[in-house]
């Protein structure tokens, strides 16, 4: 097929000639997956604007292509809203402050060795390089236990048996 036949638009016109199209994608979409409308089409109208630009005129239809590139970068950003919000909780829950919490948590850790006393404050004021770890790529809660247990290992020293025994009394006591 010769390209110089096909009329090349500008990011603009080819829009225009296909919003309805995106329209139908997001309305498609946010009915099997859920979502926010108003977001899923800001999204969907940002992926389409940066995909154009690698849109060849003679490969495919331009409604194909933008069919294919918006659900493909919906799943991907419903993907991502699903991760996030899964670890917002986790994380504003540690990070509440007030007289209460640490209250409790006084009474709490009154009870516990010095050993996990220290791994409490560990968990729940974390150093830099175990925060920058945890939220790369939104770490979950089996996945900060890990990191934990080598910061111990490694840059404090502890023993395997150590760090296993510290766990399994605060596990007690959280449990009784």
């Amino acid at each position: 097929m010769n390209t110089a036949s096909i009329p090349q638009t500008s990011p603009l016109e080819a829009y225009l000639s296909i919003e309805r199209l995106i329209y139908h994608i997001v309305f498609k979409f946010q009915k099997s997956h859920g979502g926010d409308f108003d977001d899923l089409f800001q999204e969907a109208n940002l992926i389409f604007l940066q995909s154009y630009s690698s849109f060849n005129h003679s490969l495919s239809a331009l409604s194909t292509y933008a069919w294919t590139c918006v659900w493909r970068g919906l799943s991907e950003y419903h993907r991502k809203e699903k991760k996030q919000k899964a670890i917002r909780p986790y994380n504003e829950s540690i990070l509440e402050s007030g007289y209460y919490h640490r209250f409790s948590l006084y009474i709490l850790t009154e009870s516990m060795s010095n050993d996990a006393k220290d791994l409490v404050t560990l968990i729940l004021d974390p150093p830099n390089d175990i925060k920058e770890k945890t939220l790369k790529n939104g770490t979950k809660p089996y996945d900060l236990a890990s990191i934990v247990k080598k910061h111990l290992n490694y840059k404090l020293g502890w023993t395997g048996k150590r760090i296993r025994e510290t766990f399994e009394e605060i596990k007690e006591i959280l449990c009784t």
